[in-house]
């Protein structure tokens, strides 16, 4: 009798237990802004069973009945689309028994610098790129998947990429998060933006746990110029491996900068590629010479794809530097 009473009353736990979690709603992160959106269980299940049969119809994913030896779970997440979500495929066990052909890929500079002498470009852009590639048919199974609705698996690989809002659009940062997108972006486009470590300084400095947030008229000042370099119309020249070079290489108290010109057929120089960076706190107290010998030395490191195997004219504003670097200079 006693055993049955325990029984029972675990029973009556579990049952509590599972109208509580019931009515619990999903939480799901909006990937565009950071909110936390809350998505009620039977309404996130109607929009995966809505999503599984679009992505069934186009021919990305097909019903599995047959037993496999492998199933994944599925991962929901918040687009920035109000009501719109992206199914995730969870193949992290999977990924750890493949065998994989090591492929390197080429970095962007190397890409560019092979443009020498092109005239006419052409830019191809696939819908949900990823979804052209389609998977063997002895490699579907075993991307199966475990949905409300039954098992399905890949017919083709998955992705999902994203917009990116405008950049005359950006908001000013309210936090060190938005800091980092917005250094993030830059960095990333730092190719293109001269001087970009010391005149971002105000708004890198707040990424310091030793400085508090504050968004004042410095921070404003450089993000507006940052916003206007990265939607300026700056264009670089197209790399030549015959052109005449030049490298020129500074350092300021805050960052080192670079840029490698190249002598146009009409004469002209024109910048090809422009790089820069911020000082660590050790380097900041370097003496100045010696900044301006690690400006030329990172340039040269740096550049090596554009410079290895041409002679080229290396350039500084700091005369003190010259014998140091200079090959001619007399002991």
């Amino acid at each position: 009798m006693d055993a049955d009473l325990t029984l029972e009353k675990a029973m009556s736990r579990v049952r509590q237990s599972a109208a509580v979690k019931k009515q619990q709603p999903l939480r799901g992160t909006d990937q565009a802004t950071g909110n936390v959106e809350v998505i009620h269980k039977m309404q996130h299940k109607g929009r995966v069973q809505v999503e599984l049969k679009r992505m069934e119809d186009m021919g990305v994913i097909s019903k599995v009945t047959e037993p496999t030896p492998w199933c994944a779970g599925l991962v929901v997440a918040p687009k920035a689309q109000p009501g719109k979500i992206c199914l995730c495929v969870d193949l992290t066990h999977l990924n750890k028994w493949l065998c994989r052909e090591r492929h390197i890929l080429p970095a962007v500079d190397h890409t560019l610098a092979m443009l020498a002498g092109a005239k006419v470009f052409t830019k191809l852009d696939a819908t949900s790129g990823f979804w052209q590639i389609p998977l063997s048919e002895e490699s579907q199974l075993l991307t199966t998947f475990i949905t409300p609705f039954g098992r399905y698996a890949l017919n083709r690989l998955p992705a999902d990429p994203e917009k990116v809002r405008a950049i005359t659009e950006m908001p000013e940062p309210t936090g060190v998060d938005g800091v980092r997108r917005v250094m993030g972006m830059a960095n990333y486009l730092a190719t293109f933006l001269p001087h970009l470590a010391s005149y971002t300084r105000p708004i890198k400095d707040l990424l310091s746990e030793k400085n508090e947030w504050c968004w004042g008229a410095q921070q404003k000042e450089a993000f507006q110029r940052l916003q206007n370099e990265l939607s300026s119309s700056r264009v670089l020249a197209p790399y030549s491996p015959t052109a005449e070079t030049c490298v020129s290489a500074d350092a300021s108290s805050f960052g080192l900068g670079a840029v490698i010109n190249q002598q146009q057929t009409d004469g002209t120089w024109r910048p090809i590629m422009l790089i820069s960076r911020g000082l660590s706190e050790a380097e900041k107290h370097y003496a100045q010479i010696e900044k301006e010998a690690l400006a030329e030395t990172r340039a040269c490191e740096r550049l090596t794809p554009y410079l290895l195997g041409l002679k080229f004219t290396l350039e500084t504003d700091h005369k003190p530097l010259v014998p140091l670097l200079s090959t001619k200079a007399q002991v």
